[in-house]
This record gives C-alpha cells, sequence and structure tokens, in this order.
C-alpha cells in the first residue's frame, strides 16, 4: 500500500469510527473525542501518549492538534471511557474496555474495505483484472476534496484557487463502469460508509477552520429559500429514468421536514415548458407510426436517460401516442410535483428586466457562464441566458448577506457541474450554486435518516459514462429513417444492430444534419434490403437449379426403380415358388414323420398292454401246479403243497377245515378263471 492509499484508508477508517453511533452533531468538542477514539482504536495498543496521539493525527489525519485539546476532552469525559495515567512526566491515554467494545460492536468490522472486497466477490466478471480497491478508493477521495472544497466556501467563504469536482474525465471507461456498479449496488449499510466518508469533510472544515467555528446547529440552517433548476425538474419528473426520480423525490422530501421553502423562478417554469414543446417538435419532425417503441427500447448500447426514452416507455402499449397528448402528460405530472412538495412557482418581478445595467449585467454572466463550460469542456445544459438570469435574481434577493452559509438565505439547487464551478470561483463569497448530494450532506445530520436517503445521497455521486456512440435524439432519426424502408421489426432490429456494430459510421459523420441522418439511414436501409432480396432472388434461382437438377435425377432414378420393380418381382415370383416346394417337402416330411410316430404309439401300446402277460402265465401256471401238487407226488418230501393240505386236513374243527378247503380252493380257483381270461382278452388285441 503507498502512502497516498495508506492515508485514504486512515481518513476513511477515521469516518467509521466518527459516525458509528449515528451521531451528526457537528461540535467541535465531539468530533475531538471521536478522533481521539479513533487513534487508540487504530494505535493497537493499550494506551498512547499524548504527544503520539498529536503526531498521529498530524501524520495519518493531516489534522493538528493540541495537548490543551486533547487533555479538555479527556478531563471533561461524561462517562468513563478514558482512563488516564501520568508517568515520566507524560500523561498516558486509553480507551476504557467497556468503550473498546462498544465502538468495535458498532463498528463491527463493516469498514469500506469490507463493502469493496464484498463488491469484488459478487462481480468478479467486471473486477477481474482490476484493482478495485484503487480506483474506488481514488473516487471515494475526490468525493471527499470536492466536499471539502465545497464546505470551506459554504462555510468559511475561502478563496478557493481550484474547485474539485467529480471530473468523469479521470477515469477509463472500465474505472467508471465499476465505480458506478459500486454506487449502484444495492446495500444500505454500503450507502450508509460512504455518506460517512463524504460527510466527514464537514468535521475536517472544522478542525482546519481558523475562524474556530464550534458547531452548526439545526436551527442556522432552516427557513431557507432553495430555487430548483431544470435539470432537477427533469429527474423529478422521470424523464431522465425511474431511478433518479426516485431519489430525487426523496432528496425534495427533506425540504420540507427541516422547514425549507422550495421554489421555481419564472425564467425556469418557463425554460421547462419551452425546452419539453422544443423536444417534442423534434420528435415529431422525425416521428412516425412506424417506429417501434419497443425496437427503441430494447438496444444494448449505452444511452442517456432522456425526454426520448420517456416517450417511448410512455408510447408502448397506447393507442393514441399523440404529441400533443404525451406534451399533456409531462405538464400534467409537473403540475402535480409542484402541488405535492409544496412548490412555489414565482412570477413575481424582483428586478426591472428592462433596466440597461440589469440586462447587461445578465448579459455578461450569460456569455461568462457560456464561455466556461466551453473552455473547461463542460456540457452545455439549457440556456446560459436562463442561468444568469436566476444567478442575477438569487444575488438580488441576498441583499448582501452572503458571508457563509448560516447567514445566506437563498440558494440554486442543479446538478449542473459547470455552472456550480463558475459560480464558485468568480466571487469571493458564499455560493448560489449547490449540488443535491452537498446539501444532503449536511441536511441528513439533522433530519430523519432511513436507508432510502443515503442511496438518494449515493446516487448523485455517479460518473458520466462517456462511451455513448449515440444520442437519442440522433437514434430517433435513424430508427424512423428505417422504418420508412421497411415496417417489418425483425428487419429493423438488423439493420440497427448492424448500424450499431459498426457504430453508426454508415449513416453518421461528423458534422451531419437531421436530415442527413435521416435520408442517410433510410439509403442505408434501401441498399441493405435490396441486397437482401438480391440474395434471395439468388438464392432462389440456385434452388431452381437444384430442382432442375434434382427433376432429371428423379427421372433416372423412377427407371432405375422400375428396372428394380421387375427384378423384385421376378426374384419375388422364384423366392414365393421355392418356398411353396419347401413348404411341400415339408408338408410330406412331416406326414411321413406323424406315420412312423403313430406306428411307434400303437407299438408302444401293444408292448405296455402285453407285458402284464408274462405275468398272468407265471401266475397260471403256479396255480397249475398248486393243484395237480395235491394229486400227483403226494408222497414227496419236497412237496410242500401237500404238506398245507395235510395241515389243513389235520385241523381239529370239521368246520374250519371245511372253511379252508373252500378259501384255498375257490380263491385260486377264481384267481385263474380271471388271469386266463385277462390273458386272452390282452392277447386277442392287436
Amino acid at each position: 500500500m503507498n502512502k497516498s492509499q495508506e492515508y485514504q484508508n486512515h481518513l476513511f477508517r477515521l469516518a467509521t469510527v466518527l459516525y458509528a453511533d449515528n451521531n451528526y452533531d457537528v461540535k467541535i468538542g465531539t468530533v475531538h473525542k471521536k478522533i481521539i477514539e479513533s487513534v487508540l482504536l487504530e494505535c493497537g495498543k493499550k494506551e498512547f501518549s499524548v504527544n503520539q496521539i498529536i503526531d498521529f493525527c498530524q501524520k495519518n489525519y493531516k489534522i493538528i492538534f493540541d495537548e490543551n485539546s486533547i487533555l479538555s476532552v479527556v478531563n471533561n469525559q461524561k462517562g468513563e471511557e478514558f482512563h488516564i495515567n501520568r508517568k515520566s512526566n507524560d500523561i498516558y491515554i486509553c480507551l476504557s474496555e467497556k468503550r473498546k467494545l462498544t465502538l468495535n460492536t458498532k463498528i463491527n468490522n463493516k469498514t469500506i474495505d469490507y463493502f469493496i472486497s464484498e463488491f469484488a466477490k459478487n462481480n468478479e466478471g467486471l473486477t477481474k483484472n482490476t484493482n478495485t480497491k484503487s480506483i474506488i478508493y481514488k473516487f471515494l477521495y475526490e468525493v471527499f476534496n470536492s466536499n471539502t472544497k465545497s464546505f470551506q466556501k459554504l462555510i468559511e467563504n475561502k478563496t478557493i484557487a481550484d474547485v474539485i469536482n467529480l471530473d468523469s474525465a479521470n477515469y477509463t471507461e472500465k474505472e467508471k463502469e465499476v465505480i458506478n456498479n459500486f454506487l449502484f449496488w444495492d446495500n444500505s449499510e454500503k450507502n450508509k460508509t460512504i455518506f460517512d466518508i463524504a460527510s466527514y469533510a464537514l468535521e475536517y472544515c472544522m478542525l482546519t477552520n481558523n475562524k474556530s467555528t464550534s458547531s452548526i446547529q439545526l436551527e442556522n440552517l432552516k427557513n431557507k429559500v432553495f430555487y430548483l433548476d431544470t435539470n432537477i425538474i427533469y429527474r423529478a419528473l422521470g424523464i431522465n429514468g425511474k431511478d433518479r426520480e426516485n431519489r430525487t423525490i426523496t432528496f425534495l422530501k427533506k425540504f420540507s421536514e427541516s422547514n425549507e421553502q422550495l421554489i421555481i423562478s419564472k425564467s425556469t417554469d418557463i425554460e421547462f415548458k419551452e425546452s419539453i414543446k422544443n423536444h417534442i417538435d423534434r420528435i415529431k419532425k422525425y416521428n412516425s407510426p412506424r417506429i417501434n417503441s419497443k425496437l427503441f427500447l430494447n438496444q444494448k448500447i449505452t444511452i442517456q436517460q432522456d425526454i426520448y426514452n420517456f416517450y417511448h416507455e410512455w408510447r408502448t402499449g397506447k393507442t393514441n401516442t399523440s404529441l400533443e397528448l404525451f406534451e399533456a402528460y409531462i405538464l400534467n405530472l409537473y403540475n402535480s410535483l409542484v402541488s405535492e412538495h409544496k412548490i412555489t412557482v414565482d412570477y413575481k418581478a424582483y428586478y426591472d428586466s428592462k433596466d440597461k445595467n440589469t440586462k447587461q449585467t445578465i448579459t455578461e454572466y450569460s456569455s461568462s457562464i457560456y464561455s466556461f463550460k466551453n473552455k473547461e469542456k463542460f456540457e452545455v445544459l439549457g440556456s446560459s441566458e436562463v442561468d444568469a438570469e436566476n444567478i442575477f435574481l438569487l444575488e438580488v434577493l441576498r441583499k448582501g448577506k452572503v458571508a457563509n452559509l448560516f447567514e445566506t438565505k437563498y440558494f440554486l439547487i442543479s446538478t449542473d457541474q459547470g455552472l456550480r464551478r463558475w459560480d464558485y470561483q468568480r466571487l469571493n463569497q458564499t455560493p448560489i450554486v449547490l449540488l443535491p448530494s452537498q446539501w444532503l450532506s449536511i441536511l441528513l445530520r439533522y433530519v430523519s435518516r432511513t436507508e432510502d436517503d443515503y442511496k438518494s445521497f449515493v446516487s448523485f455521486l455517479n460518473l458520466k459514462n462517456n462511451e455513448v456512440i449515440i444520442n437519442n435524439e440522433k437514434l430517433q432519426i435513424v430508427i424512423a429513417g428505417i422504418s420508412e424502408m421497411t415496417t417489418d421489426l425483425e428487419d429493423q432490429r438488423n439493420l440497427l444492430s448492424n448500424l450499431i456494430e459498426n457504430k453508426f459510421n454508415d449513416v453518421i459523420a461528423e458534422n451531419s444534419t437531421d436530415d442527413q441522418i435521416f435520408d442517410n439511414s433510410k439509403k442505408y436501409a434501401k441498399t441493405h434490403l435490396q441486397r437482401q432480396v438480391e440474395e434471395q432472388n439468388k438464392q432462389i434461382s440456385e434452388q431452381n437449379k437444384t430442382i432442375e437438377n434434382l427433376s432429371s435425377s428423379n427421372i433416372e432414378l423412377k427407371e432405375g426403380q422400375n428396372e428394380l420393380s421387375k427384378k423384385f418381382d421376378e426374384h419375388k415370383k422364384n423366392t414365393e415358388r421355392q418356398i411353396q416346394n419347401v413348404k411341400n417337402e415339408s408338408n410330406t416330411e412331416n406326414q411321413k414323420l406323424a406315420d412312423e410316430n403313430k406306428l411307434l404309439k400303437e407299438q408302444l401300446e401293444t408292448i405296455k398292454r402285453q407285458r402284464p402277460v408274462y405275468i398272468f402265465i407265471t401266475l397260471i401256471l403256479i396255480i397249475f401246479v398248486f393243484f395237480l401238487l395235491q394229486i400227483f407226488f403226494t408222497d414227496c418230501e419236497w412237496n410242500f403243497i401237500q404238506k398245507l393240505v395235510n395241515y389243513i386236513d389235520n385241523y381239529p374243527s370239521e368246520t374250519t377245515r371245511e372253511w379252508l378247503r373252500w378259501l384255498v380252493n375257490f380263491g385260486l380257483g377264481t384267481a385263474l378263471v380271471f388271469l386266463i381270461k385277462d390273458t386272452y382278452k390282452r392277447l386277442k388285441k392287436k
């Protein structure tokens, strides 16, 4: 970290400590106390000597403290914030643990470094290959410096050799994109931190003020009268975009809270209404129902929000889009703004506009403003003559009471940086022109503060993006020229996209008039559409040739197809014949197999049927042998049948003997008859 960035880091951390408890009271004693607390927090030691505190402030904050100022703070403490220790003829001071804990809890490490780090993490694509911290540090330090110079002029009425503006020329387009995205990042704590850094300029002025201003009280800032410039009205009506409208309305609401009066001068009222009429006349010149508002609004190019965007947003979805109705709509918004915020449109004559000296003074102012803006390369916003009339009016109303911010009652609120710078440098008196962010940084200390208020303050700090390849008025003319040649939205979009890629070099030269741009756009559209038609005709011709070639090929294919069909039919017939022969042969073979199978089954049945016959014959023979052995070989030892008969015959009971004889002979005889019959049947079947 270089010395410059180290100083900025100390300064930003001091701002965090100063407003850690949301106390924005601008009293010198309170400021001294907070600075001592910041030193003791940053030093990292338990105690610091008075001389060490003085050295630290001078080196790191560029603030000169004396011993009495420090001792006055610590000796008159109401609580027990500081502990004092005297040793070696020196006085050492440290924060009480309770106070240190309270401060650390309120700071909660959410310094500007924390928010820059979080922003870089969440926007890696944007911040890649950039030193995000260095870029934002540089910008915030310029904000602080600009506010410091402004407050010195407002409070002390110092002669300032150079008023520091937030000049977008000091940054590359990439750096401006990083800064603006950081400012627009919707984070209320970040917004408050930026407000604190910018606001510290007021305390810094008090600490370095030779006139020893001890405090700034709200009562000294009440009952002031603020005239609104035309650019503030444009923002408040939403003509410069919805975000700016919301932030400006938030800003205007704060005036009623602080009992301050808002006025629109006769010159500004006339300028606003005439500027609206002039813009509408310019729109009317190149307006057409053929222009599609969606095409105008949805282009991916950087353009400033102005009345052309406002018109096309209003026009979208409406049946009646007459410019007279649009003008009435804007004037109705203007009247509502005046009524809602209790703004006075003042047509009272405070000076003789026909007086020769008055005319000469206003003319000189007008010429000086115009020359200054051109010399300093500021954008000329509105009429320099109206600016001169408003400046002269407020000088008359001030009646010489211009010593400082507290004595001066009348101011002009404007976003015109060129007019502000001209005003700050011309006289050694309290400036007339104030930026919205300047007054907010004072006002928000004494009225209720919301997240929207901090957001409103931050929104007034954004840098103007110079990478605008075309303004909305010329874009309207280009689209009008294109729409003369084609009403097809897709054709219009393609033509416009091509022009954007070439940065409109095909239709806009350095000194092109509006009519030339319109004619060039028509020619460009006509040329490209004709080229498209020629290309389409060429494609059609090629397609026709292709179709002819395909037709010839188709005939050949058909002939080949017929030949193939014939061969296929012959092949099909032969195949069918072969299949039928195979089927016939298969049927014969199948019949033969069926017959053989049937014969085998019959043989198997015969075998199954005749198999018991052998058993039956055997049994029949056994029964015959049984009966024969009862008659023959009765005396033989081996005749066991005869032994059975003798056993029955020798049985004691005659009845039993008869039953046994009958049972054996009848049973065997019956079995013999059954076996002979069954055997006969089985042998008889084939």
